[in-house]
């Protein structure tokens, strides 16, 4: 039996026991949002007795509803039925996501007190959406709260509600256009949860234009998950914005099966299916998810391992550097993943469990900034602040017995040899000398680490490779010892002198690269290094800048990233072409700018200066064009054949060997083709 895409994130994202089985109790504690699910499931089965348990369901549903005249959060939802307040305010989205659905397909089904009494819900539920106004940054409650609104509105007749809806989901839809990705980036869990939303947009929606637009966001992040997915294994390659500890571990193609359950059922389109194939590797992938916060995420794919990173953080569920070595097959996968940790918290057996009560939150306990170029990194590190910044005199809560940055190995198995330098390491744990280049075979690749400067906050704080409960880890302490209060370390300390460094690079390799682990460490051992501060000074809440400068350059190849030490500011990057910039997508198969002009595969795309992709696969005669800006002439050229639009608003332009699809806002006049057949032009008109 096939499992639908939505039940398989539940089963990955919120598995607590007990509350998603076909039989819940009602009588017991019960996942409010599972219940809601499971209220709209049985009626898709349509039998009288499922009609009979949905209704029970359903009247247990509103009952968690926060309704009293006054509440704080009147209009959402407990997350759990044993709750005595409400706990988590994104409950009422994820609620809503099946009341409202539910309500179309099924209302006249239902007893009409029932039916009168989900409205008001909705409509309680809809106002509390409104008034918390949620940033759009929080991508994935984002997308849930313009679906509700844009859906709830069109069912009550509410035209206020409706337009608020409409209204916050074009500026959703223009957030994402002019950065380039979503800002939660790559999340194994989260887009999942984004394209939902998006999805039940274009299933229920009136507004054509909003339609549209939620087709144009889905597809271009069904793009991005694609480029991601590592064809043999199926897995899903880094750096994720937030990841669940469970999604680390080695797995079966699950992504790449749900990626296909998404094609099936028209989540995203068919050709996003034909980007991940073996025959396109290796290749570098970037993104921008943010580019006034600086935020970007970088990917290299091999046949045989990737390497990706986030040039910074979004929440402490980052996972801002991952490794993945393929074996021969899906579960044969080495995760390598980098982490910081404060009184180890990295080493307990089970991650502890977050806020919402989901089991693997797996928090990091550092700050993140890095800078990749294919298979190359810089990666540093600082404790994470635990000060009040608005405070003139905060309370230190740095105190901590031990704080380390490491790269890890979720699965000590899958390391082979370990070296450092010239010696093989076989007792562990192992001091490691700084300077030294550290070597960790994990077939069919090697992966290299030199420790850069690292603060010294004790005493003879080492830098060691240590094995512990099955895991690997490459520690690089900026403290161990007795337990004490950094005062130092707070913004708003008159002590503070900048934040600790802690600072690596790393360099992965396929074995066929080098003889041996000892000539990869030489390699790497023989690079340039360039390792530069400010001398320190105390300064107190002024806008005084401490640069450091980090670079490695080798084979006439550069990397390097600049980082103020005061504020952690990620300042600059660059490679030996000079500074990078924040591109929107960049990679052989795809690209995205707002300057006018794509060239991409052999084709060239031209219209109005907004944002706009291209993506491109001659091999299967395949070529599309997505635009998001303004109505302005478009045109794409490629081989064989040509494709000419007076103007268009947002929409796309396929060209799959020969056949020419365009959907798009506000096309004026007929798209002339040459050496192709126009098989449809649809028109939308925009608001």
């Amino acid at each position: 039996m096939r499992v639908s895409g939505w039940i398989l994130l539940e089963l990955m994202l919120l598995s607590v026991p007990g509350t998603f089985a076909a039989d819940l109790s009602l009588s017991e504690n019960f996942s409010v949002r599972h219940a809601a699910e499971q209220a709209r499931r049985l009626l898709d089965q349509g039998g009288q007795s499922e009609k009979n348990r949905s209704v029970e369901l359903l009247n247990a549903v509103l009952d968690c509803q926060e309704t009293r005249i006054g509440a704080a959060h009147r209009g959402n939802f407990l997350w759990e039925s044993n709750q005595k307040a409400i706990q988590d305010v994104n409950s009422v989205e994820f609620v809503l996501t099946h009341l409202i659905p539910l309500l179309h397909d099924h209302g006249e089904t239902l007893p009409e007190d029932l039916r009168n009494r989900a409205k008001e819900s909705i409509r309680l539920g809809l106002e509390e959406i409104r008034d918390m106004d949620v940033a759009l940054t929080y991508t994935n409650i984002a997308a849930m709260d313009c679906a509700n609104s844009c859906l709830g509105g069109e069912l009550l007749e509410d035209r206020v509600i409706a337009e608020r809806g409409y209204k916050r989901f074009r500026e959703f839809f223009r957030l994402i256009a002019e950065n380039g990705n979503v800002f939660e980036f790559n999340s194994p869990t989260y887009t999942q949860v984004t394209l939902k939303a998006l999805h039940l947009l274009r299933r229920y929606v009136k507004d054509p234009a909003t339609r549209l637009l939620a087709e144009l966001a889905a597809t271009r992040l069904g793009l991005s998950v694609a480029l991601h997915l590592h064809p043999q294994s199926g897995r899903l390659a880094g750096p994720y914005s937030r990841a669940y500890y469970p999604t680390l571990q080695p797995s079966s193609r699950a992504y790449s099966e749900l990626l296909q359950t998404w094609i099936e059922e028209g989540i995203v389109p068919d050709w996003i299916g034909t980007v991940p194939r073996p025959e396109k590797l290796p290749f570098f992938l970037e993104e921008t998810a943010h580019s006034d916060w600086r935020i970007g995420a970088s990917t290299y794919l091999t046949p045989s391992f990737s390497m990706g990173l986030a040039s910074r953080e979004v929440s402490r569920q980052t996972n801002p550097l991952v490794i993945q070595v393929y074996g021969g097959d899906p579960t044969g996968t080495a995760m390598i993943f980098a982490r910081y940790s404060m009184n180890d918290s990295i080493e307990k057996e089970v991650p502890p469990k977050s806020a919402f009560g989901i089991d693997g939150s797996f928090f990091d306990d550092g700050k993140f900034l890095g800078v990749q170029q294919g298979n190359r990194a810089i990666g540093v590190y600082a404790p994470r602040e635990a000060e009040t910044p608005d405070s003139l005199a905060p309370a230190s809560r740095h105190r901590f017995a031990s704080a380390r940055a490491s790269l890890v190995w979720l699965d000590r198995k899958r390391v082979s040899r370990i070296w450092v330098s010239d010696e093989e390491v076989t007792q562990l744990p192992h001091r490691v000398e700084r300077g030294k280049v550290m070597v960790i075979e994990t077939p069919p690749a090697r992966i290299a680490l030199l420790p850069l400067s690292i603060t010294e906050l004790g005493y003879d704080s080492p830098i060691r490779i240590a094995e512990k409960d099955g895991r690997l880890y490459l520690d690089m302490y900026n403290y161990l010892g007795e337990e004490k209060t950094f005062g130092e370390l707070d913004r708003g300390s008159r002590f503070y002198r900048g934040q600790p460094q802690c600072a690596f690079y790393v360099e992965v390799a396929d074995q066929s690269a080098h003889p041996d682990a000892r000539s990869f460490a030489r390699e790497v051992a023989g690079g340039t290094v360039r390792d530069e501060v400010a001398p320190p000074f105390t300064s107190y809440r002024d806008d005084a800048r401490r640069p450091w400068v980090l670079e490695y350059a080798r084979e006439g190849k550069t990397l390097g990233l600049e980082v103020d030490l005061m504020e952690w500011r990620l300042l600059r990057r660059w490679n030996e072409n000079g500074d990078l910039g924040w591109p929107m997508l960049e990679s052989p198969m795809a690209r995205q700018n707002s300057q006018g002009r794509i060239e991409l595969a052999g084709a060239t795309l031209e219209c109005g200066k907004a944002p706009a992709l291209l993506y491109g696969d001659p091999a299967a005669g395949l070529w599309v064009a997505a635009y998001y800006g303004d109505p302005a002439p478009l045109s794409l050229s490629l081989p064989g054949g040509s494709v000419r639009i007076e103007r268009m608003g947002p929409g796309t332009l396929a060209w799959n060997k020969g056949a020419v699809n365009v959907n798009a806002l506000d096309l004026e006049g007929f798209p002339l083709v040459k050496g192709g057949v126009l098989q449809s032009a649809g028109k939308t008109d925009g608001q």
